[in-house]
């Protein structure tokens, strides 16, 4: 191999690396995810959901959700417009364009998101490829739909976006899994004697 195959070879490495892992979220976003990636595992919380909903217990740990739940979540939470804007079903098949490179677009299908990541099903691959949040500039449902850059960075940033990954909190006796899109405020510690229990306001 000469030198100049060897570099065109390093280079499409490093690009397919800047693809998959392009800029963390926390540099993309202005707002911070609250993810539980700062907490300990036993650690007592106490986590505030969108919808007003709390969970007390000891922090677990950070957990994917089972696809077939998820998939079920995801086609729930996405039954409406959202914004204005129609996020694609699981399954749909989708085009992807990115900051890394203007020009190509990635064809596939949809399998989810998770907190850092969208992962799709490319044409003519097994397994499912991914690309990291912050590097992608638009992403289009098969019925031309496009959402843009800018915009879908706010449907993620206000967890209108169904993610795959959960914050898992036991209160005793069960372990409960809590998307991270839900969460609106996670707190540590809690007051001597409060029952450590799953709620609503």
């Amino acid at each position: 191999m000469n030198k100049y195959s060897l570099l065109v070879s390093v280079g499409g490495i490093l690009l397919a690396t800047l693809i998959l892992c392009g800029c963390s979220v926390t540099g993309w976003s202005s707002k911070e995810i609250p993810d539980g990636s700062y907490l300990e595992r036993g650690e007592p919380v106490t986590i505030v959901q969108k919808g007003g909903s709390t969970v007390t217990g000891e922090y677990q740990g950070i957990q994917e959700i089972p696809y077939s739940e998820y998939a079920e979540q995801y086609k729930d939470a996405t039954a409406q417009n959202i914004n204005g804007y129609i996020l694609p079903q699981i399954g749909e098949q989708i085009k992807v364009t990115t900051s890394i490179i203007e020009d190509k677009y990635w064809d596939g299908q949809l399998i989810g998101f998770d907190q850092k990541s969208l992962w799709v099903k490319l044409e003519g691959k097994s397994h499912a490829d991914e690309f990291n949040i912050s590097s992608l500039t638009t992403l289009s449902n098969q019925s031309g739909k496009i959402l843009k850059r800018m915009q879908f960075r706010k449907l993620f940033i206000d967890g209108d976006i169904p993610l795959r990954t959960a914050i898992v909190v036991t209160n005793g006796t069960t372990d409960i899994r809590i998307p991270v899109n839900t969460i609106n405020s996670i707190t540590t510690g809690y007051r001597a004697g409060q029952d450590i229990s799953y709620g609503s306001r």
